[in-house]
């Protein structure tokens, strides 16, 4: 059964309508049910959830893959990597907008001076000066600090200051930001720079989740608004 929730999942992926209803008739068929996808309510939903968990098959919408040992030829190959890898969470919706910032990152909280040098280095730098991004939409977001012969930073503090001067300098509200990821790199050759991909998130839409059952167990301890 695993083999054929699988190939429905592959055959079906791009319209999950059509996966609904074909993992519902797999189920009524080898369960003797007779529950309908359009009107399933959210215990007939859980139990199916709780069927397709118990043939082995989890995360369903990543591709299962063996991992690959990663070798770089340079620090500016790995660091061409980390900036530009797609991300697998949110789907890489257009646009995507890519650049560096040449500053040296920061974790210091006095904020008018290091930002003002930020914006001073995106204004003067050929990249990421066109965004496409409305008010509106959900964004996921990577930073990657790359510093070099600097001590330590925290990673937390480095990315405020640079969320505090993109909502100054191209209106990226935090509130906005539905996925964040944060990467720092401690060079041995190249020289100190910021790094930033912004993309449109799809992380809160409804449109890729199959059933609406909870399966949410807690290992059997007290909900806690009872």
């Amino acid at each position: 059964m695993r083999k054929k929730i699988l190939q429905i999942i592959d055959e079906n992926r791009d319209n999950i309508e059509a996966l609904r209803d074909h993992l519902f008739a797999a189920f009524n068929k080898t369960e003797n049910k007779n529950y309908d996808s359009k009107n399933a309510s959210p215990e007939e939903e859980e139990e199916i959830t709780r069927w397709i968990v118990s043939n082995e098959i989890h995360f369903i919408g990543f591709d299962n893959t063996e991992d690959v040992r990663r070798v770089f030829v340079n620090e500016t190959s790995k660091v061409s990597f980390l900036t530009q890898s797609h991300c697998n969470i949110c789907q890489d919706k257009l646009p995507i907008s890519n650049f560096p910032v040449r500053i040296t990152p920061k974790t210091r909280q006095t904020k008018t001076k290091l930002k003002n040098e930020f914006i001073k280095q995106f204004l003067n730098s050929p990249f990421g000066k066109e965004l496409n991004f409305s008010k509106k939409d959900k964004l996921c977001v990577k930073l990657v600090f790359v510093f070099n012969r600097i001590r330590d930073k925290d990673l937390d503090n480095m990315a405020k200051l640079t969320l505090d001067a993109l909502k100054e300098l191209i209106q990226i509200d935090d509130k906005n930001i539905d996925h964040l990821e944060l990467i720092k790199f401690k060079a041995r050759y190249l020289e100190s720079f910021i790094y930033i991909r912004i993309s449109k998130s799809d992380v809160n839409t409804a449109n890729n989740v199959i059933l609406k059952g909870k399966h949410m167990t807690w290992a059997g301890l007290t909900k806690l608004d009872e």
